[in-house]
């Protein structure tokens, strides 16, 4: 390489990280969970996607749905999406702290991590955080009108997404053999933990959702939006208890208490 090329080489990765720094500013003005808005901020996004636009307005039409709150897009957005809306519910009564087994589930969820090989050290801090915070909306200090301010601060909120983080890992590393197809060995599957469930801001994929499905036990709904011309979004349901058709999908909306929208790389959460 001669000279001019990598001083060319050099300009293009200087203004690579220029940009990449601008966009993280930008991205870090959002709010971490925003207020609600109506769907129709969809539609206006939309304007210039017809095969997007169209799945946009079935979410209203086909399925219901009436308005959104969005996630900072960091890589944690499916993380804090889910913790959000399972403090809004832990908000709205006792009886989904006993529904869910919210207590009991954390003592499992330590208990795997040991079996896991996570030294108590590696995750004690962030299990406290969240457990102190699930005890103040269980006494009723966080509650459904002051929960979106007490998420607010980003330091607090990557407490307890480290914690999913970490019973995620765990519960893939102990798994005995349920993800098996995906990876050639278990060094394979140790480094899919390492590399993209445990670091911060790494993004939630398949095996990820399904695994904290199968920790919380807590139905999720998920509305894929993308470019391909099918009139309504793909639905993907866990538990899938029909056959996430659009007359299906109606019937049992009130069954999966968390539903979120999927686009390219990013989750929201739908109500």
């Amino acid at each position: 390489m001669s000279d001019l090329q990598k001083q060319e080489a050099e300009r293009l990765i200087q203004l690579n990280d220029a940009q990449n720094a601008e966009i993280k500013k930008d991205v870090e003005k959002e709010p971490l969970i925003s207020a609600p808005f109506k769907l129709s901020v969809l539609f206006d996004e939309y304007q210039n996607a017809p095969n997007f636009l169209k799945k946009a307005s079935a979410l209203e039409t086909v399925f219901g749905k009436t308005s959104i709150r969005k996630a900072r897009k960091d890589g944690n957005c499916f993380y804090r999406s889910f913790l959000f809306r399972l403090c809004e519910l832990l908000c709205m009564g006792g009886q989904h702290f006993d529904r869910f087994k919210i207590f009991e589930k954390v003592k499992q969820f330590s208990d795997m991590m040991l079996k896991a090989g996570f030294d108590k050290i590696v995750f004690e801090d962030f299990e406290s955080f969240f457990l102190e915070f699930l005890n103040a909306i269980k006494d009723g200090s966080i509650n459904i009108l002051n929960v979106q301010q007490s998420l607010s601060d980003k330091s607090t909120f990557d407490y307890y997404v480290m914690y999913l983080r970490f019973a995620i890992s765990a519960y893939i590393r102990t798994s005995g053999g349920l993800f098996d197809m995906y990876f050639e060995s278990d060094f394979d599957l140790k480094n899919f933990c390492m590399r993209e469930v445990e670091p911060i801001d790494a993004e939630a994929d398949q095996i990820q959702i399904i695994s904290l499905y199968n920790l919380w036990e807590i139905p999720i709904r998920i509305y894929y939006l993308d470019n391909n011309p099918s009139e309504v979004p793909t639905v993907l349901s866990l538990p899938d208890l029909d056959n996430n058709d659009a007359e299906g999908v109606r019937k049992s909306q009130g069954t999966y208490l968390v539903q979120v929208l999927y686009r390219p790389g990013h989750y929201d959460i739908l109500y």
